[in-house]
């Protein structure tokens, strides 16, 4: 009997039971059927909650309880009339925690700041358990101070780990010093005993600092550190913040604080070298990474500053200086930049940056602290000289660099990556908790106050003179939310695993780390929580993995006799099918807090590492330590003494595949755009309208058989030609003409170059867009340009009809079959009135040897296209397959329409197996990439990083019309989110400000913005006067349309890299020589929804077509392909040649220097 019940789990047992008790039961004599017992049917209830609780999969994460680990600290800080969230903005920051074997045992402890409580350290007893000894360790601090940050490093290098506490909050400077608690060892009970010490090393700064980082700043082994600091005396808001920056700028700027040796005490003391070592930019730091960004073997300052604040990237120079180059290296920043951490998380060897904000993921909190779209403000910050700044979390991607030992290019990713909206956040930790071999993300949230809502300032505002605290306090709202973990999908994206890895609590989390607590090879975490009691997460993926899929190895290292730490070692693990992590050895990880010094990495189901590379931090010279063929599952201790010299490789030089020739050429052209402010007229767009240009065409102008560029932009004495001479060079001339334009400040969408008579010489074909002026201005009217032969040109008004539609392009073909170009041209948009369906025109060719004119014929030959949507791009092809050239559209709120060319008519092709997929496609090309003899369409799309989420369930909608009777046009934007229960609903996609700005009295039903948070799309229709029209996305992806024949097409979503932003460009050919076709792609919006924030992670992309039909990147510093502004197209020149127009940008001619 013993061996049978070994052979059964509790779960089988009972539930073994439990069944022969029910067949026993509706199987006895003694009860008849419809008559069980309650008895019966009691005991078959329990059964069946047991079984189905049995079922459940247990959570990958355990939260122990304070009884249990016997960890009791609470942060706790209290509110008071004169300290508090409205007197003192950072009250509720929170400290950190760290991590360090204090004792030697062998099991790592845990160190716990408190901002108004005394600091606690507490020893590690094994299984879980803690033994608290703050007292007599003397770590406790002053309950005068306020702890911030946990820095452990051991700054005597003698093996035992120190503890460096920032700190910051109160007014006199005497109370923030910063304190150095040095290790003396043990005492006779085995317990660390500290020293308080800052003063004697230097280090007790009176500054407001968060946090500090120890690094070799510059390379002479010993370790500087960078003082992290942020005051908020000032009452902060947008209003005030360059009035501050200045009054607060000395209390503002970081400090760094250089180690030099000295022989009379004996040990480091450490001297404020920020002014000549350049660290002069204030800020509010809240975030420090360090960082060999550029891989040039010194080491690098990341810092996350709160506020309008720019975050930094202090570059090091190598000569003990440093530049700030965070806006050379990224588009965008977080706009409260918080916590953060930098680690690779796509496996390519590269480091990615993800830094939190406090954009909410529900609709409610996010309606309840959202501020109105201010696009004046956008472009007030730009012309104060502040980098753009959107409020939510931004992951940025290492792309690599174009040039050798160069900056890298990055892509902020966040919202493509499902990781930006995680509400009021604290600390980050990218670490890899599931042993997958890929690094998760964790986040730590919440707050006791949300100064943020609005509803509390629209009401305090009126009062707050008059108003007590006692009274103002409690009317704030908090924010209590679980922490997030995202769980890599190993394609750039992650998955919310929160409440499926165990993490449902509500808490207010600030400081965290992650730690091996019982050196099983599992990350466990561990929290300090603001008035609640810090949490130990216990990670159970090895005891309930799959141990051949969570495989691990964990490294300690041990460093020279200056930095016994090996503070600065990079590590690169290379394993599995072609994967390389790298990692740079600092415990300074998160959000004020030191996490676990020994490094982990998950290998998945790899049980072996191909080899572990360590490089050692340089000094006199490089080492480095190669291990061969790591077998997982084990500590590798690796000492650098054992280490062997060498040399580094300098970067491998690639033949590149393109090159810009453009100065070389003589082409020096850049687009300088005319802002207008959309969003003024029209609040609720998703992205201006306004944002076109340059109209760029390229064919002989001059009659010398040279291809010239023509290039047009908003006011007509900016048009240029770059005349081509036959040596290769351009010469540029003004577009010169005779005749009278109506107007001279015009917007130009498009240009086509052909011959309109059969005279031999190109003629010019202009639309005329964007949303400056009014429906039906004359501005509207497209424009035709005679070709004079003589470089000159006559403007003929009476060529054209007078069609007044906002417009995006013209093409042509010879629809009648005459001889003569007939004209498509695409309508876009009624100004003022988007979404609106508008037509698009048919052109038909009436041209003679004495006169040229076009007339409408869109009702005769395609009156499909009356109403037909807004237009973005179209061709000509044939690709259906009859012989004709058939009309295949692409717009917004529409799918990729076909219109067939039939018996000279252009009639809407139907089924196509595509047209439910409605995007807001931007462009075409059309290439038979399959290879089949049939032609596909490859459509640019906004592409999936954006707010703006799209499917068939769940699209992205448009309701809009005169909503209010008022003669006015409106337009609603919805999107599906959470509402406060987790229920995903159609919620309108702007703040309740822009809809007070449409339709002040609709709003008078949702009076504050907690009710309009909660109002879904129907209870705002609901009180609409008049019946909305709708309009629908359905898919956002850039997509290939593969041709299967009769008409019909399938959809394949392009590789996620091309998803990053709004696809422009699109150009197929062999580019690589493989014998398959590669697409070279550009994109990039700039004019976006401000809480969306700028489209611009695009770099510019080629993708290498394979044998097998997919598609994979080539990296930038192998292609010489590298277009970070806003490419709008891209244009065949010649033979081997491309031209790409940028939207404020430059013009560039590119040499394609084949394979």
């Amino acid at each position: 009997m013993e061996n049978w019940v070994k052979r059964f789990d509790l779960h089988s047992l009972i539930s073994i039971i439990c069944k022969n008790a029910a067949d026993n039961l509706f199987n006895s004599p003694m009860i008849a059927v419809g008559r069980l017992s309650h008895f019966a049917f009691g005991f078959l209830f329990v059964c069946s909650l047991f079984i189905s609780n049995c079922t459940r999969k247990a959570p990958l994460f355990e939260r122990l309880s304070a009884e249990r680990t016997g960890i009791t600290f609470i942060n706790t800080v209290q509110e008071t009339e004169t300290n508090n969230v409205l007197t003192n903005e950072y009250i509720y920051n929170g400290a950190g925690v760290g991590v360090a074997d204090f004792n030697g045992n062998g099991l790592p402890d845990l160190f716990f700041a408190g901002n108004e409580v005394e600091n606690r350290l507490y020893l590690n007893r094994g299984d879980f358990r803690f033994e608290d000894v703050s007292d007599f360790s003397g770590i406790s601090g002053s309950l005068e101070k306020w702890y911030s940050g946990v820095t452990i490093v051991d700054i005597n290098n003698n093996g035992l780990p120190d503890i460096y506490l920032s700190v910051t909050g109160k007014q006199n400077p005497e109370l923030r010093r910063n304190e150095l608690y040095i290790n003396k060892g043990l005492n006779e009970d085995g317990i660390p005993v500290f020293e308080e010490m800052a003063a004697e090393f230097g280090l007790d700064d009176p500054s407001y600092t968060t946090n500090a980082v120890f690094f070799d700043s510059n390379n002479n082994g010993l370790l500087d550190v960078y003082l992290l600091v942020a005051y908020s005396g000032s009452e902060i808001s947008y209003t005030n913040i360059l009035a501050q920056r200045e009054s607060d700028r000395l209390a503002n700027t970081d400090k760094l604080l250089r180690a030099e040796w000295s022989r009379e005490l004996g040990h480091l003391v450490y001297r404020d070298v920020s002014q000549e070592a350049g660290i002069t930019k204030d800020g509010h730091g809240l975030g420090v990474q360090i960082v060999d960004i550029n891989q040039n073997g010194y080491k690098d300052i990341y810092v996350a500053n709160d506020y309008i604040s720019e975050d930094l990237f202090w570059i090091n120079q190598g000569d003990g200086t440093f530049i700030n180059m965070a806006n050379d290296l990224f588009k965008h920043t977080s706009y409260s930049a918080m916590g953060t951490d930098i680690a690779d998380l796509t496996n390519n060897g590269l480091p990615d940056i993800f830094t939190l904000d406090m954009l909410p993921e529900t609709n409610i909190r996010r309606k309840m602290m959202a501020n109105p779209n201010n696009y004046r403000n956008y472009i007030n910050d730009a012309f104060a000289g502040f980098h753009p700044q959107y409020t939510r979390n931004t992951l940025q991607l290492n792309r690599g660099s174009v040039e050798k030992s160069g900056l890298p290019v990055f892509s902020e990713v966040a919202l493509l990556a499902n990781v930006a909206v995680t509400d009021w956040s604290w600390a980050a930790l990218l670490a890899d908790f599931d042993n997958s071999g890929f690094r998760d993300i964790y986040i730590t949230n919440g707050i006791p106050r949300d100064v943020t809502d609005k509803d509390f300032w629209d009401e305090y505002g009126r009062v707050r003179n008059i108003m007590p605290m006692r009274i103002a306090l409690p009317k704030i709202p908090e924010v209590k939310i679980p922490n997030y973990l995202f769980k890599n999908s190993g394609n750039i994206t992650f998955e919310d695993v929160t409440t499926e890895w165990g993490f449902d609590t509500p808490t207010y989390s600030t400081g965290a780390v992650y730690v091996d607590l019982n050196n099983n090879g599992a990350l466990d975490l561990v929290v300090n929580n603001t008035n609640q009691p810090a949490t130990i997460y216990r990670n159970h993926i090895i005891e309930k993995g799959d141990t051949e899929e969570n495989n691990w190895l964990k490294i300690e290292l041990s460093g020279s006799d200056t930095n016994i730490d090996a503070l600065g070692a990079i590590i690169d693990l290379y394993f599995g099918d072609g994967y390389h992590q790298r990692h740079e050895n600092t415990p300074y990880r998160g959000y004020l807090s030191s996490v676990d010094p020994t490094l982990h990495f998950g290998l998945g189901s790899y049980a072996v590492a191909d080899s572990v590379i360590i490089s050692w931090p340089k000094t006199d010279e490089h080492k480095r330590t190669v291990i061969a063929g790591a077998e997982s599952n084990r500590t590798i201790i690796a000492d650098i003494r054992n280490a062997l010299p060498y040399t580094p490789n300098r970067q491998e030089n690639f033949e590149l595949l393109f090159q810009d020739v453009s100065e070389e050429r003589g082409i020096n052209y850049r687009h300088v755009p005319r802002y207008y402010n959309d969003f003024h007229e029209q609040p609720t767009l998703p992205f201006k309208l306004s944002e076109v240009g340059p109209a760029v065409a390229v064919g002989d102008l001059n009659g010398n058989g040279l291809e010239d560029i023509i290039i047009t932009a908003h006011s007509v004495k900016n048009w240029i030609i770059y005349v081509q001479e036959y040596d290769g060079m351009f010469v540029e001339q003004p577009f010169l003409f005779e005749g009278d334009l109506p107007h001279v400040e015009i917007t130009p969408t498009d240009v086509l170059l052909f011959d309109a008579n059969g005279n031999g010489v190109n003629d010019v074909y202009i639309v005329t867009g964007g949303v400056e002026y009014p429906k039906d201005d004359e501005r509207y009217r497209d424009l035709f340009f005679e070709n004079n032969r003589d470089g000159s040109f006559t403007y003929l008004p009476d060529a054209l009809p007078d069609i007044r539609i906002s417009g995006s392009v013209v093409i042509h073909t010879d629809l009648n079959n005459n001889g003569l170009p007939d004209l498509f041209v695409g309508g876009r948009l009624h100004p003022g009135r988007y979404p609106e369906s508008v037509s698009s025109t048919i052109l038909i060719n009436n041209s003679d040897e004495n006169r040229i004119r076009f007339f409408d014929a869109t009702s005769e030959i395609a009156s499909d296209l009356i109403g037909i949507g807004n237009i973005n791009d179209a061709h000509f092809y044939d690709v259906t397959g009859n012989g004709n050239k058939d009309l295949i559209v692409a717009g917004d709120w529409m799918p990729i329409t076909i219109l067939q060319n039939t018996s000279n008519k252009l009639q809407l092709l139907r089924p196509t197996g595509i047209e439910k997929l409605t995007g807001w496609w931007s462009t075409l090309h059309i290439a038979d990439i399959s290879g089949n003899g049939l032609p596909d369409i490859i459509a640019g799309n906004l592409g999936l990083n954006s707010l703006y989420k799209a499917s068939e369930n769940e699209p992205v909608s448009a309701y809009f019309g005169d909503l209010t009777n008022d003669g006015f046009f409106e337009m609603i934007l919805t999107v599906f989110k959470p509402d406060s229960d987790g229920n995903r609903k159609e919620f309108p996609a702007h703040s309740r400000e822009d809809y007070v700005r449409m339709m002040p009295g609709i709003m008078a039903n949702f009076p504050t913005h907690q009710e309009f948070g909660r109002a879904a799309i129907n209870d705002l229709i609901d009180v609409l006067p008049a019946e909305p029209s709708q309009k629908r996305v359905t898919h956002l992806s850039s997509t290939v349309f593969f041709n299967m024949g009769d008409g019909m097409f399938k959809a394949e979503e392009l590789p996620v890299e091309v998803q990053f932003s709004k696809i422009f460009g699109i150009q197929a050919q062999d580019f690589t020589g493989n014998g398959h076709y590669d697409i070279l792609i550009t994109g990039n919006l700039s004019g976006a929804d401000l809480k969306v924030g700028s489209y611009n992670a695009f770099n510019g992309l080629l993708l290498q077509g394979k044998k097998d039909g997919t598609y994979s990147e080539l990296p930038i510093s192998k292609t010489g392909f590298f277009f970070p502004e806003n490419g709008i197209d891209i244009l065949p020149f010649r033979d081997s040649y491309f031209i790409i127009p940028q939207f404020d940008g430059d013009l560039r001619l590119i040499e394609f220097l084949r394979y």
